[in-house]
């Protein structure tokens, strides 16, 4: 190419190489659905010649959807740039200016293009499952790109969601695709505890025929018969007994069966008798020696269903009723019992055995003595028979009243 004088100096300028820019738009490279490459001068026609401060300086602009009009996003002396953190599935237009040495600036046309779409993730699947969206769970688990059990942040699959939601359709769903139903997170539960504690009895039912295992245990070393006990489910405990799930398996902590849990956390009477009517055994000890009638509650009907069952020992077989009375034990279960139900059998029942100890003021480490905890309690009428055992309890039934209170 022949260049005159006059062309020459405009070269020299910048002026020929503005105007050979901005008859073209910026190219578009690859696209994706978080960015947009754009670059510029394809064809080499730009010669760099001196240092950079004498080349021409591209900044890319974007124009703002909403205002229309159009801001910088990049200023350099590259003929190269990728934007980047954009929308999936979004329209964005760009242009270049470019600036010569002197100053004097001149605008390409502006290029119009979108983002791809967002591929498929396991964040889509768990946003579809919260919700309980099963045309959305569908789409993405037909993408064959997400793993029907990829976690969420807090370690839990899809399935498990689905199932402590209870959200049985989803649960069909993702089984039929494959989910594994023994999976655990972070703390070892598995789809069928959460279900469990939850009480959504329709999931159990089809994790159990898809073959969920009763026995397996969480970190904790509780089992699916544990959770349902916590959740106080009733039907869903009746099944799990039904089904032949253990009643007495004990966690790795405490030792604590379903039972103990009952007895020391909810307090649920209805479920310590199905759990004890089902062979739940009430004399089990923790690792402290505990059973579950010595396990503190503050519901008031808990003690009276354990006191009622005939095998219950009110004394441990491994302390003497003296050394029960030392302790304070024998007294704080009596008194968890007395205070709590109008069972005045077991006023006499202790106020006897008392008076049968070697040394009734044989005081515990409070420096309370068992009989003045059962006089405080019962008050002038046991006092009376405490001095005079042959004095009986006649008037027990009026004292009920002030215990219901």
């Amino acid at each position: 190419m022949i260049l005159y004088i006059s062309e020459l100096k405009d070269h020299c300028n910048g002026k020929w190489e503005l105007e050979l820019l901005k008859e073209s738009p910026p190219v578009v490279g690859k696209v994706t659905h978080h960015s947009i490459e754009l670059y510029w001068d394809e064809a080499g026609r730009i010669k760099r010649i001196g240092p950079c401060d004498q080349w021409l300086r591209f900044s890319v602009e974007e124009e703002d959807s909403r205002t229309h009009t159009f801001g910088t996003i990049h200023t350099g002396y590259s003929k190269h740039h990728i934007v980047e953190g954009l929308e999936p599935s979004t329209l964005y237009k760009f242009r270049l200016k470019i600036t010569s040495q002197s100053g004097e600036m001149v605008y390409s046309p502006v290029v119009s293009v979108s983002t791809t779409r967002e591929p498929m993730s396991g964040k889509h699947l768990h946003q579809a499952i919260n919700v309980n969206d099963e045309e959305a769970v569908v789409q993405v688990l037909q993408s064959g790109t997400v793993n029907v059990d990829v976690p969420d942040k807090f370690g839990f699959t899809p399935l498990m969601v689905a199932a402590q939601k209870g959200y049985s359709r989803l649960v069909n769903i993702l089984v039929e695709y494959g989910a594994d139903i023994n999976l655990k997170n972070g703390s070892g539960k598995t789809c069928l505890m959460l279900a469990c504690f939850a009480g959504h009895l329709d999931i159990v039912k089809f994790l159990r025929t898809s073959g969920a295992d009763w026995e397996t245990c969480d970190r904790t070393g509780s089992t699916a018969m544990h959770w349902a006990a916590d959740g106080g489910h009733i039907n869903v405990i009746r099944f799990l007994i039904n089904d032949s799930c253990k009643v007495d398996s004990k966690d790795n902590g405490s030792l604590w069966t379903p039972l103990m849990r009952v007895s020391a956390l909810s307090g649920n009477a209805r479920v310590a008798s199905l759990l004890i009517q089902a062979g739940a055994d009430v004399n089990v000890q923790d690792k402290d020696g505990k059973t579950p009638l010595m396990k503190k509650t503050t519901k008031r009907n808990l003690p009276v269903v354990l006191y009622r069952v005939p095998e219950v020992d009110l004394v441990p077989r491994n302390s003497s009723p003296l050394l029960l009375c030392q302790s304070g034990d024998f007294i704080k279960v009596h008194y968890d019992v007395i205070l709590y139900q109008n069972f005045f059998h077991v006023y006499k029942s202790a106020v006897k055995f008392l008076v049968a100890c070697a040394n009734q003021h044989t005081t515990n480490q409070n420096s309370v003595a068992p009989l003045l905890v059962i006089i405080t309690i019962v008050a002038v009428e046991v006092y009376v028979h405490l001095l005079n055992p042959q004095v009986p309890l006649q008037t027990l039934d009026k004292v009920q009243d002030f215990f219901i209170k």
